[in-house]
């Protein structure tokens, strides 16, 4: 007893002495919950984490995990409690607690479990406990609704205007959190202006529209989704801060269609272009009904009636075929002006021979949406006398002699003519004269761009099947050779009169031929690996029947002829191994004969010369007098007007520019020469011209820097039938020499096809710079002041106005291309009408 007691009051006594500052580290606590204010059906859902720790322990976020799988923390905020105010924070062994939140993707409404988070705090991995919180969907009451519904009624056309509309009732205050409203960006319609919203009060009640005014842009039909909005009730406390109430409100309309007809295809004109309702059309000349030849004429057409006066457009008259050859034509179509319940366009012609006795009867057409039906009003021919200008009977006498002269004259060489030229008078000829043109020339040569992402593909597909067959032969050529497993097969047909041999060498020739056909991925040693599906599986069944038979003794009592005639049948099943092979092979001979019907169906094209505008501006050139000139260059003219093609060629826009100078029209002469040189470059003979002509308008051709003109020739001195020309090349020289290097495995051929397409892509770059990336250039043919604002009412830029000739940037074509935003070269910016400047 004595003894316990001793032992007692010792170990009293050690506890009592014991030192009392020895601090232990007590590990972090963290918890997890969800924010009841986000916990909202299909949004986002926020979850809040607080760690009490100690200050000295470290937390690191990138450590946390949800259920085993990382989640990103977003810092909020620290805080220490109230008792600790007197302390300092940087006590490491002050409390403090840490806030973060991370976000959980939406879910459906329900009830759900957040998992365990975890993470690392001051070295040590600390977790929470899961914990439940629940999705709320928003409720449908009548303190919020919402309808969305099309204003107007009865069929609607292509191009006719509607109105989509939503009408939200609010019973309270209603903060909305949610806003899906299709129809105010619906496909299939061009919106016109902002929504208009409007907000009016209906009893005690709030209503507010939400109307956008659309334009349809083709017929069928369109379907709406279901529209949806949710939000909160709220109200104001004394600070006039927003308290939202716990119940989220839900409204929805539902989906809806809109049928957009198709305009009738029974007694459709075919002047028809789009107008919507019931016009009346009326024409009139401004100018004189007497012009010479290459006077403009202006006609003015009236649009008068109900309907849609933006629908309303001119038929094209380049495609008439009474105007197509009559009249020249203004570049930009009228687009009229609307002054109240009237639209007013104005048409500009330009006549081409002193034949042309009227303006030809026109035929205008309407769509009626209300009726249902065509309204169409043919306007009768217009009587206009067409004047051959300076013309008598002497200059026709002069023209018949110069007819009748014609091989005599040909002999005669140019500085002759000039001579003669000069001494009758007339001023000598300063330019070089015009080139003949054929049906092949005047068409600019270019491919279609379709044809090059045809071939491009095409030899891509060459590529990746010649890379398939050379790894099969590479593989192939690693295996042990195909007789190998035919020998031992052979061998065991020879060995039939000792089953146990014969049915050993027989597995082993199966097991080695499906490794050599590539049905199996590594030699196998026994049946059992073998797939039990197909032919693999059939023989795998054939081989373990020998194989049991073999081992349960019955080997000798076998029929060897039996196992030898199934064995023969199913080893000559695996006699096509290279199928993938014959199909790829297949593939690439289609595909070379897709290639060369693509590249030889250009040479089937035939050759029409067209030399009339050649023999014409010849005439000029050697006329007697300036009125037999002007009036064959004028001939020359209007010839080559009758056959400009849509896309004329360098040669073509060459010999126009010449006719225009000799004429006198040096502004349209300098545009013809700039297209020249998109087309042609390098030709010195047009820059020539075009350096003549710019003297005559007291200008001078702007020369690049040599530097420049070396770091980009490809995009500046080559064109873009010549950049696709090497395109072409390259593209071939590329597949040529990457077949090369795959079937050779040389790297100098590699080093050739990635040179090859690297060049290939600077041309790449360079067309799709020309084509989509850079601004246009224009040339002012006309006297033009810089204006500040597109129309006349508009005041002048206080800039000097730009000469004619002058090469200008478009910025911008505005009012439907009757105006252009240009900028000189001092960096001025103004507007210049499209009669005034013409797009190079």
């Amino acid at each position: 007893m004595v003894a316990e007691m001793l032992r007692l009051i010792t170990c009293f006594a050690f506890v009592s002495l014991a030192p009392t500052d020895i601090a232990v580290d007590v590990p972090a606590k963290v918890s997890v919950s969800v924010d009841p204010g986000s916990a909202i059906e299909e949004q986002p859902i926020k979850a809040n984490i607080s760690i009490i720790r100690e200050l000295k322990q470290k937390v690191e976020p990138e450590s946390f995990t949800l259920d085993d799988k990382p989640i990103k923390l977003q810092f909020v905020s620290d805080e220490y409690p109230p008792e600790q105010a007197l302390f300092p924070k940087n006590d490491p062994d002050s409390i403090v607690t840490s806030k973060y939140n991370f976000t959980i993707p939406s879910k459906k409404r329900g009830l759900y479990v957040l998992g365990v988070v975890s993470g690392v705090v001051g070295g040590i991995t600390v977790q929470s406990v899961a914990t439940t919180f629940e999705v709320i969907g928003g409720v449908k009451t009548n303190d919020l609704l919402l309808e969305g519904y099309v204003k107007e009624k009865g069929p609607i056309y292509p191009g006719q205007k509607l109105t989509f509309e939503y009408r939200i009732t609010f019973a309270d205050p209603i903060e909305l959190t949610r806003e899906d409203l299709p129809l105010l960006d619906f496909e299939g319609f061009r919106g016109i202006g902002a929504p208009k919203i409007d907000t009016f009060l209906q009893g005690a009640k709030t209503i507010q529209t939400i109307s956008q005014t659309v334009e349809a842009l083709s017929d069928g039909l369109f379907h709406v989704p279901e529209s949806l909005i949710e939000g909160y009730i709220y109200s104001e406390d004394i600070y006039g801060n927003k308290v939202r109430s716990s119940l989220l409100l839900q409204a929805t309309s539902p989906a809806i269609d809109v049928q957009i007809k198709a305009f009738p295809e029974k007694d459709k004109p075919s002047s028809f272009t789009g107008a919507l309702g019931q016009f009346y059309w009326q024409t009139r000349l401004l100018s004189p009904h007497s012009v010479e030849v290459g006077e403009k004429i202006q006609l003015e057409v009236t649009v008068t009636g109900r309907g849609d006066f933006d629908t309303v457009s001119l038929p094209n008259f380049n495609k008439l075929s009474s105007f197509m050859h009559a009249f020249q034509l203004s570049d930009v179509p009228s687009q009229g002006k609307v002054i109240e319940n009237t639209k007013v366009f104005v048409v500009d012609l330009i006549p081409l021979s002193s034949k042309i006795k009227e303006i030809p009867q026109i035929e205008f057409s309407s769509f009626d949406p209300v009726l249902d039906r065509y309204f169409m009003v043919q306007i009768p021919p217009i009587p206009i006398i067409i004047r051959q200008g300076l013309q008598k009977d002497s200059a026709s006498k002069t023209v018949e002699s110069v007819q009748e002269n014609k091989l005599q004259s040909q002999t005669q060489t140019r500085e002759q003519i000039q001579g003669q030229n000069s001494a009758e008078g007339i001023s000598l000829i300063e330019i070089e004269g015009n080139v003949s043109l054929s049906q092949k020339t005047i068409v600019r040569q270019l491919f279609d761009p379709l044809i090059l992402i045809l071939l491009g593909t095409c030899l891509a597909v060459l590529f990746l099947l010649q890379l398939v067959i050379v790894r099969f032969i590479k593989e192939k050529k690693l295996r042990p050779k195909e007789e190998l497993s035919r020998e031992i097969f052979l061998a065991a047909l020879k060995n039939k009169n000792s089953p146990s041999s014969c049915f050993a060498q027989i597995r082993r020739a199966f097991l080695l031929r499906l490794y050599e056909v590539g049905a199996t991925a590594q030699l196998a040693e026994n049946p059992q690996l073998l797939s039990t599906e197909g032919l693999q599986g059939d023989i795998r069944k054939f081989l373990l029947s020998i194989e049991e038979k073999r081992f349960s003794g019955l080997g000798a009592d076998m029929e060897a002829k039996e196992v030898i005639e199934e064995a023969t049948s199913l080893y000559y099943r695996l006699k096509q191994p290279e199928k993938g092979v014959v199909k790829a092979q297949t593939v690439l001979k289609l595909v070379l004969f897709f290639f060369f019907m693509t590249t030889c169906s250009s040479a089937l094209q035939g050759e029409i010369y067209v030399d009339a505008g050649l023999t014409r501006y010849i005439e000029g050139e050697r006329a007697a007098s300036a009125e037999v000139r002007k009036k064959a260059f004028n001939e020359a003219l209007i010839e080559y007007l009758k056959v400009e093609p849509l896309y004329p060629s360098g040669i073509y826009f060459y010999d126009v520019a010449n006719c225009y100078y000799q004429l006198g029209e040096y502004g349209l002469a300098i545009l013809y020469y700039y297209r020249a040189l998109n087309e042609l470059p390098r030709n010195s003979k047009i820059e020539r011209n075009l350096e003549q002509a710019l003297k005559k308008v007291g200008q001078t051709k702007e020369n690049s820097s040599t530097l420049y003109d070396f770091l980009f020739f490809i995009h500046q001195k080559l064109s873009f039938y010549e950049k696709e020309m090497a395109v072409l090349a390259l593209l071939l020289f590329s597949f040529v020499f990457g077949s090369l290097w795959l079937w050779l495995s040389l790297t100098v051929f590699r080093k050739f096809a990635i040179v090859s397409f690297c060049v290939m892509s600077l041309f790449v770059i360079s067309m799709l710079w020309t084509t989509y990336l850079c601004m246009p250039y224009a040339v002012i043919i006309r006297p033009a002041e810089l204006l500040s604002g597109p129309g006349k009412q508009y005041a002048k830029v206080d800039a000097k106005p730009p000469l004619i000739g002058t090469k200008v940037q478009v910025v911008e074509v505005i009012e439907k291309g009757t105006y252009l935003k240009i900028k000189l070269a001092d960096d001025q910016q103004g507007y210049v009408a499209s009669e005034q400047a013409r797009i190079i």
